[in-house]
Parts: structure tokens; sequence; C-alpha cells
């Protein structure tokens, strides 16, 4: 299921109908959400600095 299905999915639901439990359900499934989008946003970034024509000044600068 992608993020945008999720998300439409959660605006759908009625208010009263959300108990605690489903709450714990839905924020576990941002962090996932959130926490893909960073390790590929990481991955983008380490493949570019890669693809650079001396990426060990980038690494020692981070260092």
């Amino acid at each position: 299921m992608k993020s945008t299905e999720i998300i439409s999915k959660i605006a759908k639901l009625p208010v009263p109908a959300i108990n605690h439990s489903d709450v714990q359900v839905v924020l576990r499934l941002i962090t996932v959400l959130a926490a893909t989008h960073l390790v590929n946003k990481v991955n983008k970034t380490i493949t570019k600095i890669n693809d650079l024509d001396n990426p060990d000044t980038i690494y020692r600068f981070f260092k």
C-alpha cells in the first residue's frame, strides 16, 4: 500500500470510531513511512556523493 493510499484511508475514518489502539497503529504507520522516506533520501545522497570525482573529501568533512 502506498503512502497516499494510507493517508486517504485515514481521512475517511469516522471520528467516533477511532480508538486509542487505532491511533497507535496510525502513528506507527506514519513513523514507518517517514523512516522509509528518510532512508531513501540518505541512500540517494550517498549515491550522489559516490558519483563525484573525489568522494573522500566529502566523507572526511563529515568525520
